[in-house]
C-alpha cells in the first residue's frame, strides 16, 4: 500500500501550520478539536509506517500544547 501524494501534501501543510502557530505563540484550542493527521494515518497509511508514527507523535505533542 502506497501513501498518496495528496496525503503527503496534506500532512506537510498541517505540520507547517503547527510549526507556525508554535513559533508565533498563537495556539488555539478550537483550531484542532481532533487529531486530523493521526486519523488520516490510521485510516489510509500502512500500519507501522515510520513516517506515520513520527507524524502521529508530533501531532500528539502539539495537541498537548493546546491543553
Amino acid at each position: 500500500m502506497e501513501i498518496s501524494l495528496q496525503d503527503i501534501e496534506f500532512a506537510k501543510h498541517e505540520i507547517k501550520n503547527m510549526i507556525s502557530s508554535v513559533r508565533a505563540q498563537t495556539l488555539q484550542s478550537d483550531h484542532r478539536p481532533y487529531h486530523s493527521l493521526t486519523r488520516l494515518i490510521i485510516d489510509h497509511w500502512p500500519l507501522g509506517n515510520k513516517l506515520g508514527v513520527e507524524i502521529t507523535e508530533l501531532e500528539g505533542e502539539y495537541v498537548r500544547l493546546l491543553s
